[in-house]
């Protein structure tokens, strides 16, 4: 099974999983998503393969989440 982290080294909680993974003795492939940044196209699979919406990967506690108001209901998965 291939097992892929976008992962952030800066991140406590990505640490942390990428730990986790290696201590379950899975080596994933690992990208850096601030410095290769996924292209519209991944995320949308990436939301997809994942099945809970996009809301489910954005870090809402970010002020760029709250200056653009993107905790209305009514933004697509796309809009997001």
């Amino acid at each position: 099974m291939e097992v892929v982290i976008y992962h952030n080294p800066g991140c406590t909680k990505s640490k942390q999983t990428l730990e986790l993974l290696k201590n379950k003795g899975i080596e994933p492939i690992i990208i850096e998503y601030l410095v290769n940044i996924p292209t519209f196209d991944r995320l949308k699979k990436i939301v997809e393969i994942l099945g809970n919406g996009a809301r489910a990967i954005i870090r809402d506690n970010e002020g760029a989440y709250k200056e653009k108001k993107l905790s209305r209901k009514s933004l697509s998965d796309d809009y997001l």
